[in-house]
């Protein structure tokens, strides 16, 4: 064999390993590009995935947020409603008939305790007579003072040691907590 024919040998079994070669990497280039396809899908899909996990958790949030918006809105329409029912209720007293009114002092004042000392009923302004009239019939020993009270109705005692408050408004709230129930389940059934 000539030299020629040894180059042209080596030469072409060079091209050949080359394009075998060149075939290979192609082959592994195709195979790392196929996993880092999948890969890449493997990896947008647990993205994706946890996306949604966290997408559905601000939703939960979100509706659990409005439930709770919507329920104290609703408490405090209800506790509008009922302030409103006692706002009525005070007006109502005050604004009932002269004999009504003086027959729910005497009793408010027959049930009054026993007080030390001067005790002195202190008349809502306007209604001084009506308060006058309620005491004596009340048998009581209290004095009508000179003082008044800018409240819608009922009176307050006093006495050197103590002050009780009888007025309309103070007792609707004493009685409120007992009575908000009651109109409660009465408003909203």
């Amino acid at each position: 064999m000539a030299l020629k024919d040894i180059i042209n040998t080596i030469l072409s079994d060079a091209k050949k390993k080359a394009r075998r070669i060149k075939e290979e990497a192609q082959g592994k280039i195709k195979e790392i590009d196929k996993e880092s396809k999948v890969k890449a899908k493997e990896e947008k899909e647990k993205v994706l995935a946890e996306a949604k996990k966290e997408e559905e958790r601000i939703q939960d949030t979100a509706r659990y947020e409005a439930k709770l918006l919507y329920r104290n809105e609703l408490l405090a329409k209800k506790q509008e409603l009922i302030s409103r029912v006692f706002d009525q209720a005070l007006d109502k007293l005050a604004k009932q008939p002269q004999d009504e009114y003086s027959k729910l002092l005497v009793s408010l004042l027959k049930r009054a305790p026993t007080l030390e000392g001067k005790v002195e009923v202190l008349s809502v302004r306007g209604k001084e007579k009506i308060t006058r009239e309620a005491t004596k019939k009340a048998k009581k020993d209290f004095v009508l003072s000179d003082q008044v009270t800018e409240a819608k109705g009922g009176f307050i005692l006093k006495s050197p040691d103590i002050e009780i408050d009888n007025t309309f408004k103070a007792l609707l709230k004493e009685k409120r907590e007992e009575l908000e129930t009651k109109i409660a389940q009465l408003l909203f059934k």
